[in-house]
């Protein structure tokens, strides 16, 4: 299953470094079956989204397909996490470059994104954290093992300016297992989610 557009390095940086594409063929058979699994089941919560009346039902059908299809041990939708204030310059990361995160291991150093353009947003990148100003250090002291964080966005069936898709917070998961999201696997979906969640609630605002 093709879960990206062509890749365009030159778009692909952040904070001025290039980043390392991790190529869909990298991925070992389970891992493609559990993504197409993943996708299946995230498209399956499109409709529900998009007939929403409130975004308080918005956010109650997007927490209850998150734990039902990637079951974390915890999960904020929306608002910053005040129990972990830790994991905010992540959050505001993934919301001003409107960009994906998953850290597999706490313990690690290590991260994978996702792009954020049309073209690119299910693609994957490889970054050390202390590039993008993450301390890991920090990140170690949470009683979790891995986590992964997506923007609530809209607008992404256009092309324009990063900074100029509306947000509407993010979607931040927790898990006390390692590689929750089966490395490469669970990303792409997860950000699928984010964005039907933000489009439901801009359908809202129209």
């Amino acid at each position: 299953m093709s879960t990206g557009g062509s890749y365009q390095g030159i778009k692909a940086m952040i904070n001025g470094k290039f980043l390392s594409r991790l190529p869909e063929s990298s991925m070992s058979p389970g891992e493609l079956s559990e993504q197409k699994r993943l996708f299946s089941k995230v498209i399956g919560c499109k409709q529900q989204l998009y007939s929403a009346k409130s975004k308080t039902e918005i956010t109650n059908l997007a927490e209850k397909f998150t734990k039902a299809i990637f079951n974390p041990s915890r999960l904020v939708i929306g608002e910053k996490d005040i129990d972990y204030p830790q994991i905010e310059a992540i959050c505001n990361l993934a919301l001003s470059e409107n960009r994906g995160i998953y850290i597999p291991d706490l313990q690690e150093s290590q991260a994978i994104i996702s792009g954020n353009t049309p073209l690119e947003i299910y693609n994957l990148f490889s970054i050390i954290l202390s590039t993008v100003n993450i301390d890991s250090s920090v990140l170690r002291a949470l009683p979790f093992k891995s986590i992964a964080v997506v923007p609530i966005v809209s607008g992404m069936d256009k092309k324009m300016p990063v900074d100029q898709y509306p947000r509407y917070g993010t979607i931040t998961l927790y898990s006390e297992n390692a590689d929750f999201l089966y490395h490469q696997a669970g990303l792409p979906p997860l950000r699928m989610l984010g964005e039907f969640v933000g489009i439901a609630i801009a359908k809202l605002q129209d």
